[in-house]
C-alpha cells in the first residue's frame, strides 16, 4: 500500500496495517540546507530523498510560499493571495496598481475611484535562513473606515484563473508518497479574511462596533471571489482542499467563529462533498470552545492539530470531541522534538501518552504540529517512527 493510500484510508477512518506517521519536514528541510545542519547521512539529499529513505510519506499541504517566480507574485499577499508554484490557480485584478520594492519589502499601492489603499509585505534573510516561507505583513489593506469601500472595489473586479499545470508538476515529484492538496484560501470565512489577512488586530475589533455595515458591505465582495477560487479548485485534479487556516479560541472565539466562519466553511464543505472532494482546514492554535464548530462545519480533515502543552486540550479530549466525524492530521507538540523543552526521557513519556490518546488509531494521521521545526533533534523522529511500528495496525 502506498503511502497515499494509507492517508485516504486513514481520512476515511478504514482498517490498516499500521498508524500513518506523515510529519510535516519542508520547513525542517529548508532551515537545516540552508545552514547546512542536515543529518550528516543527508547532506546532499534532496527532501524527498530523505522521506524516501526513512520509508516516510510526503506532507503536502501547505504551500511553499516561497516559490515565486517574479516580483508581481508577491503583489496581492496583502489581500491574502498567494502565487507561488504550489497554488493552483490565480487572481487577476481588473485593478490600476503599482508595485514596488525596497530591500526585504514590497509596497503594493491600488488605485480605486475611492481613493488609494496600500499593503506592505516583509520577507528577509533571515526569515529564509529560519525556514520561513510566508512574508510578513507589515502594513495592512484596512488602516481606516474608508478602505473598506477600496478593498471591496478591488474585489469585485478579482477572477480567477486555473493554473492546474502547477499541480502536475508538484504531483510528478511526489508521486505516491501523498495527497496534494489543494490551497484555496487561509481565511475560513470573508470576515476571518478581514480579521486575519487585511485588519490590525485592533482596528478590527474597534471596527466590529464603530463600522460594522461596512465590514459586512466588503465581506460580501470578499465571500464571491473567495467562492469562485473555491469552485475553480474543486474542478482542479486535487482530491482535498485547503481552506482556512489559523483559528484560536481567543483570536477566533467560539462565539465569533460561530456567527462568522462555520456556516461558510459548511457551505464549503457542502459544496466539495458534492465534487466528490474533501475540506481541509489548518487548525493550529488553541481549539477550546471551536472543535464542536469543526463538527458542525462538516470538516473531513483537521490538520496541525495542536495538543497539550502547546494548548489546552489533550489529544484524547480532542478525539472525543470529534466523535470520529473527522480526521486528525497532526496530534504531536513541536515543542515535544525540541531538547530544551523536553528531556529524552520527558519526550517518551509524552510519546507515551500520545499513543495512549490514539485510541483505536482510526481516523488519525499523526504528524508534528503545526510543523516540524528546523532544531528539532533528528534522532527524536525516529523514536517517534520506532514507537509507531509498535503501536501497530488500526482496526
Amino acid at each position: 500500500m502506498t503511502h497515499e493510500e494509507m492517508i485516504y484510508r486513514a481520512i476515511r477512518g478504514e482498517d490498516l496495517k499500521e498508524l500513518p506517521f506523515v510529519p510535516r519536514l519542508d520547513l525542517w528541510y529548508q532551515g537545516n540546507k540552508l545552514q547546512n545542519t542536515l543529518p550528516d547521512k543527508y547532506k546532499n539529499a534532496s527532501l524527498v530523498e530523505i522521506l524516501d529513505d526513512l520509508g516516510l510519506g510526503y506532507h503536502c499541504v501547505v504551500p511553499d510560499f516561497s516559490t515565486v517566480e517574479s516580483l508581481e507574485d508577491y503583489a496581492d499577499v496583502g489581500l491574502g493571495i498567494h502565487r507561488t508554484q504550489s497554488v493552483f490557480y490565480t487572481v487577476e485584478f481588473d485593478v490600476e496598481r503599482k508595485v514596488e520594492q525596497d530591500g526585504p519589502k514590497i509596497n503594493t499601492v491600488y488605485h480605486t475611484p475611492y481613493g488609494d489603499l496600500t499593503t506592505q509585505i516583509h520577507y528577509d534573510e533571515q526569515m529564509r535562513l529560519s525556514g520561513i516561507t510566508q512574508p510578513l505583513v507589515t502594513k495592512f489593506a484596512i488602516q481606516e473606515e474608508e478602505d473598506y469601500q477600496k478593498l471591496a472595489y478591488i474585489f469585485e473586479r478579482g477572477r480567477v484563473k486555473p493554473r492546474y499545470e502547477y499541480y502536475d508538476r508538484l504531483k510528478e515529484k511526489i508521486g505516491d508518497r501523498g495527497p496534494v492538496v489543494g490551497f484555496q484560501y487561509e481565511g475560513g470565512s470573508p470576515m476571518h479574511a478581514l480579521l486575519k489577512e487585511m485588519t490590525p488586530f485592533e482596528t478590527f475589533w474597534y471596527n466590529t462596533v464603530d463600522c460594522p455595515e461596512l465590514m459586512e458591505g466588503a465581506c460580501e465582495s470578499i465571500r464571491k471571489l473567495l467562492r469562485e477560487i473555491l469552485m475553480v479548485m474543486a474542478d482542479s485534479p486535487c482530491e482535498i482542499l485547503y481552506v482556512g487556516a489559523n483559528y484560536d479560541s481567543m483570536s477566533t472565539n467560539p462565539r465569533f467563529f460561530r456567527d462568522f466562519i462555520t456556516e461558510e466553511l459548511k457551505w464549503s464543505s457542502q459544496y466539495l462533498h458534492s465534487k466528490g472532494k474533501l475540506l481541509l482546514t489548518h487548525t493550529d492554535g488553541d481549539n477550546t470552545g471551536l472543535l464542536e464548530e469543526y463538527v458542525k462545519a462538516e470538516v473531513d480533515v483537521a490538520d496541525s492539530i495542536c495538543p497539550a502543552p502547546m494548548t489546552k486540550q489533550s489529544l484524547g479530549e480532542i478525539r472525543e470531541a470529534f466523535g470520529g466525524k473527522i480526521a486528525i492530521w497532526g496530534g504531536i507538540a513541536a515543542i515535544s522534538v525540541l531538547e530544551d523543552s523536553m528531556t529524552d526521557y520527558e519526550f517518551e513519556k509524552y510519546l507515551d501518552k500520545t499513543l495512549e490518546a490514539a485510541g483505536d488509531g482510526r481516523r488519525l494521521i499523526l504528524s508534528i504540529a503545526d510543523s516540524t521545526p528546523p532544531a528539532a533533534k533528528f534522532d527524536r523522529l525516529l523514536t517517534i517512527m520506532k514507537k509507531v511500528k509498535e503501536f501497530g495496525a488500526v482496526k
